[in-house]
């Protein structure tokens, strides 16, 4: 009966696919099979049509604003997935974990380089819920539109759905007898890293190397501090239903006349040094042009092309 079950729900689903989503399906299950990090929270064939199908929706609703598309990403589709799981097990919807990891942290920790911002919602109930394809489909719709539904000044899940910046996605869900949980990473890319440490030493220095793409800059480096991670329980993970996307504590401003000494063509090696135990979190800002000349500088509308989380211990 199970098995009779699957199979239908992959021919209904089949049904629901257009051209647009089945042409890309090869092209992601040749990057879901590649990638071998956290195999244990992979989508299957079948979890992957699924989040196609939900994207290629998402990429109409982006057309209709004038938005980018945005592709899927597999790495913080995993990152997700994971989340969600623990999430609909331990019954609590909270932006960090029980590790005491934010986002971002979850995403740069595990080899994310790029820039993430979390949506995240989910529901319990006594009675067993539909977990076809159709019913997740579904609910994935209905927690995105119930972002998209809000309302000034209580609006940031909409305004992350449709910031301009963002052009990756990953997707996650946990579907159970009685829980269901979703979230989006939206993803800002920009850059290709080509040395970035995953740990250091106090006061050993190392070079960041990031390579532009044609025409694009780094106007600037901003190296936040925090602490190292502890573990929280589910009653202080309930409290965490929003984060802020960086800390007070800024230990490293680099700004554009900085910047543009660091650069070799297409290529920047950028010196940086911690003096204190702790988790670094590193924006780099992307601009179009380059200023060389000490002036006025401001961050205000250049894309956060970076998400890098370095451990100094």
């Amino acid at each position: 009966m199970k098995k009779y079950f699957l199979i239908l729900s992959f021919s209904i689903v089949c049904s629901w696919m257009n051209a647009a989503v089945d042409s890309v399906f090869v092209r992601y299950k040749l990057k879901n099979d590649a990638d071998t990090t956290l195999k244990e929270f992979k989508d299957s064939d079948f979890h992957l049509k699924l989040k196609l199908v939900h994207l290629d929706l998402l990429n109409k609703e982006r057309k209709k604003l004038k938005l980018s598309a945005l592709q899927l990403d597999i790495l913080a589709s995993r990152i997700a997935n994971q989340m969600c799981y623990e999430a609909a097990t331990k019954r609590y919807v909270g932006h960090v974990n029980l590790k005491g990891l934010n986002p971002y942290q979850r995403y740069g920790l595990i080899g994310g380089k790029d820039h993430v911002s979390e949506n995240i919602s989910g529901y319990w109930t006594s009675s067993e819920i539909e977990v076809d394809s159709s019913s997740i489909v579904k609910s994935m719709q209905a927690y995105h539109k119930g972002f998209m539904d809000e309302r000034a000044p209580n609006d940031l899940h909409k305004k992350n759905c449709i910031d301009k910046f963002h052009n990756y996605i990953g997707i996650g869900f946990y579907a159970g007898a009685k829980e269901f949980v979703y979230i989006e990473e939206f993803i800002d890319r920009a850059f290709v890293f080509e040395s970035v440490p995953d740990t250091m030493k106090i006061n050993e220095s190392f070079v960041l190397k990031v390579r532009t793409q044609p025409g694009q800059f780094i106007s600037s480096t901003i190296s936040y501090y925090d602490k190292l991670p502890k573990a929280i329980t589910v009653e202080e993970a309930k409290k965490h239903t929003s984060y802020s996307d960086f800390t007070k504590s800024v230990v490293t401003t680099l700004y554009p006349w900085d910047m543009a000494n660091y650069r070799k063509g297409e290529l920047y090696e950028i010196p940086l040094s911690y003096k204190k135990p702790g988790v670094y979190y590193i924006h780099l800002y992307r601009d179009f042009k380059e200023e060389k000349a000490k002036g006025d500088f401001t961050t205000e509308g250049k894309m956060i092309a970076s998400g890098i989380v370095i451990v100094v211990q």
